[in-house]
């Protein structure tokens, strides 16, 4: 939804892509109760998943 351009139906800039991958993996880590929004604030997980590449995206986001 970051990247898609709503009038023409298209990607916007491919440099884009990369964030709606991200959101895309942090979207699925809140489903499964590893990140969570409290007090304005986001908290990441410490615990794996068990799927290697979000357990990437919880060590890219505890940097941030």
């Amino acid at each position: 939804m970051l990247c898609i351009n709503q009038e023409k139906g298209d990607l916007r800039y491919s440099t884009y892509f990369h964030h709606l991958i991200f959101y895309a993996a942090m979207l699925e880590l809140v489903n499964r109760n590893k990140v969570f929004l409290s007090q304005g604030s986001w908290t990441i997980s410490d615990q794996q998943t068990g799927d290697r590449v979000l357990d990437e995206v919880i060590l890219i986001a505890q940097k941030y």
